[in-house]
């Protein structure tokens, strides 16, 4: 039998794309799939995100310890402060930066808001102890995504007057 003798649809075919059918299966897999996955990736991010805050406050808590046995178990201060150069000043953000609140108002950038609260903490009676900026806020609080002057916030953690 030669391939002239051959019925035309069981002829060879060349090389052919997916059907639109088998498109549409393959995508809906996927969506199943990211359905399912979505969920639980969700779940994992805010796990993370209780854990970093959880070590932020554990880092805080350190550092309140530790000013504390420099000091003769005297706790850190959460309304006035005397600096390094013996001037009394006031502490905002719970207690951690010193001076007054810094002026977030509208119209400033996000860099500027930043660097305000970073000038404060670094002065602040906690800093010796705790450097890392980050520690002072947690990532859960979405304070910080909005505009400043507009609700904008860093300090996630308040310091309790003892």
């Amino acid at each position: 039998m030669n391939s002239s003798t051959l019925r035309p649809d069981f002829a060879p075919r060349a090389s052919r794309g997916f059907t639109l059918i088998e498109l549409l299966v393959v995508i809906a897999i996927i969506a199943i799939l990211a359905g399912m996955l979505l969920p639980a990736l969700s779940k994992a991010k805010s796990k993370a995100t209780g854990a970093a805050c959880a070590n932020n406050q554990k880092q805080l808590a350190l550092a309140w310890t530790m000013y504390s046995g420099d000091a003769n178990d005297v706790l850190a201060p959460t309304d006035k402060w005397k600096n390094k150069a013996g001037v009394a000043v006031p502490l905002a953000g719970g207690g951690y930066w010193a001076g007054p609140t810094p002026d977030i108002a509208t119209g400033i950038t996000l860099t500027e808001a930043l660097t305000r609260v970073q000038r404060g903490l670094t002065n602040g009676p906690l800093w010796d102890y705790c450097t890392a900026f980050g520690a002072y806020h947690c990532p859960g609080d979405l304070r910080s995504k909005r505009k400043p002057g507009a609700g904008w916030a860093y300090d996630s953690y308040s310091g309790s007057s003892g």
